[in-house]
């Protein structure tokens, strides 16, 4: 004597687990060359695909002894940006763009930062350090009489001329 009204019924299992980014240097050591631009990679990862999009900030700022700064950029500017996962994806390029110039300087550090995760995504490994390598080698010129001479990171040319010259790397 029962009787069925509606027999089926329809559910939506929605997904509650969180995604997590993390970002890892790609080819990010290396010298910066005598001009133009270099590109620094750096490699943004979900550890799971996402149902809909997903998206994190990132920007670049100077870390280590000695911090790159807004000048050694492309645009003289500290890059910054930000990446979208769309559904089913796992997997970003950061690019940044190092200028070269024949400035002879120490070498530099840099760090891209993941910041700003949206709804549903977490930061894991929110760090990443690129280190722009010097590639200019000073010219040093010696006087008439005994010279010191002090080398930096790099290769160093001397021009002793006349008297005794000594190296000495520090």
């Amino acid at each position: 004597g029962l009787l069925l009204g509606t027999s089926t019924a329809t559910g939506t299992i929605q997904n509650d687990d969180s995604s997590t980014a993390s970002v890892t240097a790609s080819s990010a050591i290396k010298p910066e060359g005598n001009s133009g631009t270099t590109a620094y990679t750096f490699t943004v990862t979900l550890d799971q695909a996402p149902v809909s999009s997903q998206s994190v900030n990132w920007a670049v700022t100077g870390s280590g002894t000695n911090q790159a700064s807004a000048s050694d950029f492309s645009g003289s500017a500290l890059p910054s940006g930000t990446l979208t996962f769309v559904a089913g994806e796992t997997s970003k390029l950061i690019t940044v763009n190092v200028l070269g110039d024949t400035t002879v300087e120490s070498t530099e550090g840099f760090t891209v930062t993941l910041a700003n995760p949206s709804a549903g995504l977490l930061l894991g490994t929110s760090t990443a350090t690129g280190t722009i390598q010097n590639d200019d080698n000073p010219i040093i010129l010696g006087g008439p009489s005994d010279d010191l001479f002090n080398g930096r990171d790099g290769n160093d040319i001397i021009d002793g001329d006349l008297g005794s010259n000594t190296l000495v790397y520090t």
